[in-house]
């Protein structure tokens, strides 16, 4: 047989990578081939990861190329990757079950021929888009088992159940997809079961979104998660390689990412403290306000807390702000939108009508609405600081405490991190609408230091120095452009500690908080 090179630099893919259509079935209609892409130096006595691929096309119609581009993308990662065809309507006058029976027979071949195909029959996996996703499926009825399943809006999940012992499976859909409603409800029924299912979701997105075409977004976005899921069962090494589209806007949510955090209870209130629980500062959204019980001969400052959660969770009950009270302060604590309901700026805006309508307010809740400080955690530390350095009139605050904020999005991934935050479905892709590294003026324009100037107002920031997910360089650099510009700005560093945790809880250093804000406010 003869293998072709897949002179296919447009992809990524590289040179050393063949391929070659092989004969898996002879029907009454003729012979069935898949195309066989081969990762470069690959033998026929290796014993790599394989996966087969199915097209779309509502068993009517539809082409082995559609998978072309992600079947030599995984070869050049070092997989077998194949493209199977199967009869269709259009061209064989057949049935959907007819096709079925084909694509079974095409991951059975595979099985069958795994040592001449350098194949490991124990890390064959199987995928598809929409009839090819219910293709991919329907091995699971026939006892097949593939080592994991990668589908893209796959047809027929209305009909499909989760199995207990079904493989990891990844799901995308399009949240236009009229077919997504299935799938949400395919993956709440895996959840209850515990089976290891995911679902990602591109927001706006219609059926077939991840094909390769256009500028190849969502082709790159949908590849690159692929390539992490397989990555994460073992089959793959190192961080994805295909290139993603300078300005890309292919974020994707997983399916529990897009349901919004519930309200925590809230703990119960220390006497002596007077609360005004979910204030509506802006249409739908919230925030708590706590003031001492005794009123003082002058109104206390207001300490704003600003929850975490890598802008997608987190809520702003139990807020730490709460234990100034009794030491002579007010706090507060807010609400902001979430970026699964929107995008920056909609979280900084958010914290800035907050803030506007605290100082509006401070008469009516008795506390000094000149004197404001703010303070947050992670997500709620970079929003705090971002209040820092682009707060001017009426949302200008007079203090920050930034805990373990991240600040340049681009350089999170230059740190050994738990996370990869270049990922199309990172927090950080999902606050600015794309993957960072492909949005540098967005994720420049979300970047505290790019706002810092003489005016800013002191700031205190603690940060691990084993902090897994916001490496410590990232509030050191803060620290450096607010000290060139001549802001006070004070830095703890813990040594030891992760992302939070205990060493910044303790009543040492919520004192040393608390002096803070009292030598910046009284």
């Amino acid at each position: 047989m003869i293998r072709l090179l897949c002179l296919l630099g447009v992809l990524g893919i590289g040179w050393g990578i063949t391929r070659e259509e092989v004969v898996y079935r002879t029907t009454p209609q003729g012979e069935l081939k898949m195309t066989v892409f081969y990762p470069d130096g690959w033998k026929p006595t290796d014993v790599r990861p394989g996966i087969v691929l199915f097209f779309g096309g509502g068993f009517v119609n539809g082409s082995t190329r559609q998978f072309y581009s992600k079947a030599g993308y995984l070869a050049s990662r070092g997989i077998v990757a194949a493209s199977a065809e199967y009869r269709v309507k259009s061209q064989h006058k057949t049935s959907k079950e007819d096709a079925l029976v084909d694509c079974q027979a095409a991951f059975a071949w595979l099985q069958a021929h795994a040592r001449e195909q350098g194949i490991d029959p124990a890390k064959l996996s199987a995928g598809g888009g929409s009839a090819g996703g219910s293709c991919a499926l329907s091995l699971l009825e026939t006892g097949a088992k593939p080592a994991s399943m990668v589908l893209f809006n796959p047809a027929g999940l209305a009909q499909a159940e989760p199995v207990a012992g079904m493989p990891p499976t990844i799901l995308f859909f399009g949240s236009a997809d009229k077919m997504y409603p299935e799938a949400q409800a395919y993956w709440r029924k895996a959840q209850a079961k515990r089976l290891p299912v995911q679902l990602f979701v591109a927001k706006g997105q219609p059926h077939g979104f991840f094909n390769d075409r256009g500028d190849g977004t969502w082709h790159a976005s949908t590849t690159y998660l692929a390539d992490g899921f397989l990555r994460s069962q073992g089959f793959l090494q190192g961080k994805p390689t295909i290139a993603m589209p300078q300005g890309s806007k292919g974020a994707l949510f997983a399916e529990g990412a897009l349901q919004p955090s519930p309200a925590g209870p809230q703990r119960p209130i220390p006497d002596g403290i007077e609360s005004h629980l979910n204030v509506e500062y802006a249409p739908g959204l919230l925030l708590d306000v706590f003031v001492p019980k005794s009123k003082p001969a002058k109104p206390p400052p207001l300490i704003v807390w600003i929850h975490g959660g890598a802008w997608q969770n987190g809520s702003k009950e139990n807020a730490p702000s709460l234990q100034l009270v009794p030491k002579g302060f007010a706090a507060a604590s807010i609400r902001y939108r979430l970026s699964q309901v929107a995008p920056m700026p909609a979280q900084i805006d958010d914290c800035r009508t907050a803030i506007r309508f605290l100082r509006k307010n401070a008469s009516k809740y008795g506390y000094d609405g000149t004197k404001i400080g703010v303070w947050g955690s992670s997500a709620g530390g970079h929003l705090v600081a971002l209040l820092g350095t682009i707060g001017e009139g009426e949302d200008k605050v007079q203090a920050v405490v930034d805990w373990f904020g991240p600040t340049a999005l681009r350089r999170m991934s230059m740190y050994a991190s738990r996370m990869d935050h270049d990922s199309p479905e990172a927090p950080e892709a999902r606050l600015i609408g794309g993957p960072v590294q492909q949005n540098a003026e967005l994720a420049e324009k979300v970047n505290p230091i790019s706002y810092v100037t003489k005016d800013d107002p002191p700031f205190l920031i603690q940060h691990g120095d084993a902090d897994p997910l916001v490496t410590l360089e990232q509030s050191e650099l803060l620290r450096d452009a607010l000290k060139k510009a001549g802001v006070p700005v004070e830095m703890t560093i813990f040594h030891g500690a992760g992302h939070g945790g205990p060493a910044f809880q303790t009543a040492e250093n919520l004192a040393k908080i608390a002096a803070f804000f009292q030598r910046v406010l009284r």
